[in-house]
């Protein structure tokens, strides 16, 4: 994984421990400036090769291990809103191959051509979608879980399946 943070030649998770640091020294930074728009100066305006020699010297950073790859992974998906440098499903991908399962932009990708940008998929465009009525294999990330009670009070779980490629909503009974 490749990142905005590699110049400063610590792992991530060194990093992350002296946020708050960062933080400080970056407001003492903007305060210090002779900018008169101190409030437009981004992260990167003050990262110029002296300012983080400097930062070098005012705050250790330890030297510790990386952390583990998919918690790198789920950290940006919660911080930037998707997965930037890799996804989950990239180390399986020699399988998701061998066992042809498809992605999700592939069998959506169909529907989505079929329909008029104006209007939802009517009943002839679905007949023509070759994925209609056939199973098929998927792989994905499952997320934000939601547990359904139908009115016979049978559980049902809600869910969204993310892949490489989209997202869609699922049900299971």
């Amino acid at each position: 994984c490749s990142g905005a943070f590699d110049e400063f030649g610590a792992s991530r998770k060194a990093l992350l421990n002296i946020r708050e640091e960062m933080l400080d020294y970056i407001d003492a930074l903007k305060k210090d400036t002779k900018n008169v728009n101190v409030d437009q100066i981004s992260f990167f305006d003050l990262m110029e090769a002296e300012e983080l020699s400097d930062f070098a010297k005012v705050v250790e950073i330890e030297n510790v291990e990386e952390m583990e790859k998919r918690l790198l992974l789920d950290l940006e998906k919660e911080f930037i809103g998707f997965y930037l440098t890799a996804h989950p499903l990239d180390e399986y991908n020699d399988y998701l191959v061998k066992e042809e399962v498809y992605e999700l932009a592939d069998i959506l990708m169909d529907s989505a051509a079929l329909a008029d940008e104006d209007d939802e998929i009517g009943e002839d465009e679905e007949e023509d979608n070759p994925f209609l009525g056939e199973r098929v294999k998927i792989a994905g990330i499952v997320q934000e879980v939601r547990t359904i009670y139908t009115k016979k009070g049978d559980k049902m779980y809600a869910f969204e399946v993310e892949d490489r490629t989209a997202s869609i909503n699922a049900v299971v009974f």
